[in-house]
């Protein structure tokens, strides 16, 4: 797991820590939303939902969905 230090939204100045979450998604490649297990924790403010997106965080989510939604093979 990464080192996270909770921040400020700079949208609303709530406070926006590592949770999970329900209904989010995440494009890998041809614009086509993959859905990001529930129990993924993000950067999400507690506030207004905005969630945010670094290194450490993307190369282990693309990996994890590269896993759970391999690419289709050419036929």
């Amino acid at each position: 797991m990464i080192e996270f230090r909770a921040f400020t939204c700079c949208y609303c100045g709530g406070r926006v820590d590592l949770l999970p979450g329900k209904g989010r998604t995440r494009c890998l490649e041809a614009g086509i939303p993959l859905s990001i297990p529930d129990d993924f924790l993000l950067p999400t403010c507690r506030k207004c939902g905005e969630q945010y997106m670094c290194v450490e965080i993307s190369g282990p989510l693309d990996a994890l969905l590269a896993r759970l939604y391999p690419p289709k093979k050419a036929l």
